[in-house]
């Protein structure tokens, strides 16, 4: 018992003393071949010699044999892993990064599906106001009078005539729509026609006449001969009002 207490406290001995003297730079003896392949195991050995002044070291290796006096030693080179530490506190947020370049643009996407069909809207309604109509018999035109527009395709709305269906009277003011074609013609070209609003003569009449008038409630229309000398008015020569706003 008393050999084997003295082997543990030489080898706690032996592994203090080697590490104090690589500390203090102390030499100790190694025998040659023997420090290669110590230094390459796992554990070292060594030879210790006790006296009552000093301790020599000698490092030795497993297989080696210790000089008679002297007791043979080993620790491992590497301890065991010691536990795993607590867990450190968290760290100050860092600073934003600098911003990203753009990335490239992605491939276009797949078409999508048809929407549902929407509901049907209201019922439109045309025109508030028109008339439409046409002469039906060549007939000839005096000077500064008006053309006859006798047959009308529909029903007007809005749009009354005089008894000789050549004067229309809009009953709504708005903005309305008029085309006029005069088909007219005179002995020697002398003849002009022109609109006439309220009885004051307009614009000239040439071929298909088509402008916007906006026009008040009560505005009387005609299309006159004015000269300089009497006309006749061609059949189908027409004229088509159209309040649009």
């Amino acid at each position: 018992m008393k050999d084997l207490l003295s082997v543990r406290a030489w080898t706690a001995f032996a592994a203090v003393a080697v590490a104090a003297a690589v500390a203090a730079g102390v030499s100790y003896a190694a025998t040659s071949g023997i420090t290669g392949h110590a230094a390459s195991s796992s554990r070292l050995y060594a030879c210790v010699l006790g006296g009552v002044e000093r301790n020599e070291l000698s490092l030795s290796s497993a297989s080696a044999t210790c000089p008679r006096g002297e007791q043979k030693v080993s620790w491992n080179i590497s301890g065991q892993r010691g536990p795993l530490g607590r867990r450190g506190p968290k760290g100050n947020t860092g600073a934003p990064g600098p911003k990203g370049a753009i990335g490239a643009a992605g491939p276009k996407g797949d078409t999508g599906a048809p929407g549902p069909k929407g509901d049907t809207g209201a019922t439109g309604s045309l025109a508030s106001a028109y008339l439409d109509a046409y002469n039906s018999t060549f007939r000839a035109v005096p000077i500064n009078g008006d053309l006859t527009f006798d047959t009308q395709t529909v029903a007007p709305v809005g749009i009354t005539t005089n008894a000789a269906d050549t004067a229309f009277t809009v009953t709504d003011a708005g903005n309305y729509l008029i085309t006029v074609v005069p088909l007219t013609s005179a002995p020697g070209g002398g003849s002009t026609v022109k609109l006439t609003l309220n009885g004051t003569v307009g614009q000239f009449v040439f071929g298909t006449y088509v402008r916007m008038l906006n026009l008040a409630a009560g505005d009387v229309l005609t299309v006159r001969d004015v000269g300089p000398n009497p006309g006749f008015e061609d059949t189908s020569a027409g004229i088509t009002i159209v309040r649009i706003s």
